[in-house]
Formats: C-alpha cells, sequence, structure tokens
C-alpha cells in the first residue's frame, strides 16, 4: 500500500479509536485529546505524555485483527501519562518500571469494567494483580516496583513467571520515549511517601491541570 494512503487509513483509525473511548469514559476528555498523534516508524504505538507516537503498519494491523485492542492500547496508554509514569522513569530501574507501570493501568483498565477493554487483556493479569493487591500497601506504580525488586527471586514461585515473563504479559505500547536515564543502583528509588508526593507535584505534567475533578484525584 502506498505510504501516503497507509498514513491517511492509520490517522483515521487512531481517530475512530479515540472517539470511541471518548463516548464511553467522558470525564477523561481533556486527557485523552490532549495527547497528538504523531506518525514515527520503527515503533509500534507508545507516549510521551505530551504525543503519541505510531506506526501506520502496525496500526492498521493491530485494528484489522481486533479494534477493541487499538482502543486497549490507547487508554492504556491515556492512564500512563495520567499517572505520569513517563515522566517518574527517570532513575528507575526500566527493568521494574515498565512492568510497574504496565501493571498498575492495568488494574485501573480493569476496574472500569468495561467488558471490549477486559477481553483484550489475557485474564492471567487479572488473577495477578488480585493477588498483588495481598503483597502491597497501594497499587500505584512505584509500591509496585519496590515489590517487584524485593520479591524478584520469588517472583516465579508467587505468580508462576519470572520478571521478564511477567514484562511480555502485561506490555501493550512502546516505553522507550519515557524520561529514562541510567539509575545508579540499578533499583527502583526507595523515596518516602512524603517525598513522592513533593516530587509529584513538581513535574506534574501541564496536560493535567485540565482533567476533570474525577481524574485529578488518580494522579499519584
Amino acid at each position: 500500500m502506498e505510504k501516503k494512503k497507509a498514513g491517511k487509513i492509520a490517522a483515521e483509525v487512531f481517530e475512530a479509536c479515540r472517539n470511541q473511548i471518548y463516548f464511553q469514559l467522558r470525564y477523561l476528555e481533556h486527557a485523552i485529546f490532549y495527547l497528538r498523534p504523531e506518525e514515527r516508524e520503527n515503533t509500534s504505538i507508545g507516549s510521551d505524555s505530551q504525543k503519541i507516537f505510531y506506526s501506520a503498519d502496525f496500526l492498521m494491523q493491530r485494528y484489522l485483527q481486533s479494534p477493541d485492542a487499538v482502543d486497549c492500547d490507547y487508554l492504556h496508554m491515556i492512564f500512563h501519562c495520567l499517572y505520569q509514569h513517563p515522566l517518574q522513569a527517570k532513575g528507575y530501574d526500566r527493568r521494574y518500571w515498565d512492568l510497574a507501570a504496565d501493571i498498575a493501568v492495568t488494574d485501573v483498565i480493569g476496574e472500569l469494567l468495561l467488558p471490549q477493554m477486559i477481553c483484550e487483556i489475557p485474564a492471567q493479569c487479572f488473577a495477578i494483580t488480585a493477588r498483588l493487591k495481598k503483597e502491597v500497601p497501594l497499587m500505584s506504580a512505584v509500591h509496585i516496583a519496590r515489590y517487584l525488586m524485593l520479591e524478584e527471586d520469588r517472583l516465579a514461585g508467587n505468580f508462576g513467571l519470572n520478571l521478564e515473563e511477567l514484562r511480555k504479559l502485561f506490555a501493550r505500547d512502546d516505553h522507550t520515549f519515557w524520561n529514562y536515564r541510567e539509575a545508579s543502583d540499578k533499583r527502583p528509588r526507595q523515596n518516602s511517601e512524603k517525598e513522592q508526593k513533593s516530587s509529584g507535584e513538581r513535574t506534574k505534567d501541564k496536560s493535567m491541570r485540565n482533567v476533570p475533578e474525577k481524574t485529578e484525584r488518580m494522579a499519584l
């Protein structure tokens, strides 16, 4: 297919999925329409909290397989941005933060009880999040990352999958656009809850300032 034509079709697919999510979750309006789509080669789909980058070929193939899968991918990225996961990645070991962030948003999507979204996520993911809720004080990426670091050697025994297998199970988007840098100790930061809250307030993305009150409360 001609590249220009493929790009146009992909843009239409993207817009259709965005509108579908808006009709179901109107209170997320500002977050849904804030993220600007940008076609980019050598990726699947991902966001840096300002834009959503996508491959036209990937998006069309994914849509042909299942339109609901694209909806779920899009909503997955919206929650990453609402919880500031791309911005808070700086200083974290990517192995833990990638998985922790994906687990956190998967849990949120599951609690929305949207049938077409739940059907696109492996049932095993929800079994793992249900068990994890008994292990961490809060289902936030910070607490989950800390748990993964401390319990890495026991993950296979606890969940039947090791760290890399869990990452593959929960992954839906490309995190290469996130604000990662080399962490000095290769481990998640051990900041106190007070420091985490203060840091979150200082780095809060301007895109979230216009999010409706119901959504604003979900920020870390």
